[in-house]
């Protein structure tokens, strides 16, 4: 395994990457179910002794969070849950009903029969999470659903502007 200018292996980058993943989806999660409320501040500091590590992967997982628009950044203030204003949330909704569309249509002609098992064991969750009246497994589920018709397109642009 080749060596980084650490001296580190490449295997060791490539967990402190899943660390910082891992990180940001329990925050989305916690902050989907209301753990967080809008403008609450996030400390990097309480958040690595939470999680048990260090302040990198946490920095990592909060910048991808700001991009995401789940937080917010204030210089010398610190990091707040961001609160979207009900244009935000349209004009988030609008775009990513386009992107939506645009993967639906790729992924249409690249799927096969054998293929959309997946999709459709996703919707019969998202369907018994509707019965239930279950909204943060239904968000979860709907989101799983929409990242797999990104990644069936085929299209490297579609994920990056997905996420």
């Amino acid at each position: 395994m080749a060596k980084d200018s650490t001296g580190d292996n490449n295997q060791t980058q490539l967990n402190r990457h899943v660390l910082r993943d891992e990180i940001k989806e329990y925050l989305i999660d916690a902050i989907l179910r209301g753990k967080y409320q809008p403008g609450e501040r996030l400390t990097e500091l309480a958040l690595a002794r939470h999680f048990g590590v260090s302040q990198a992967p946490i920095r990592e997982a909060l910048g991808h969070l700001e991009l995401m628009g789940f937080v917010e950044s204030k210089p010398y203030r610190g990091t707040y849950i961001h609160k979207h204003s009900p244009e935000e949330l349209r004009d988030i909704y609008t775009v990513r009903a386009l992107l939506q569309a645009l993967a639906g249509r790729l992924a249409a002609t690249r799927l096969t029969v054998g293929d959309l098992a997946e999709p459709m064991a996703l919707v019969d969750q998202m369907v018994a999470y509707a019965n239930e009246n279950t909204a943060q497994g239904f968000y979860k589920t709907d989101y799983a659903f929409d990242e797999m018709i990104v990644r069936a397109a085929n299209n490297t642009m579609l994920p990056r502007l997905f996420d």
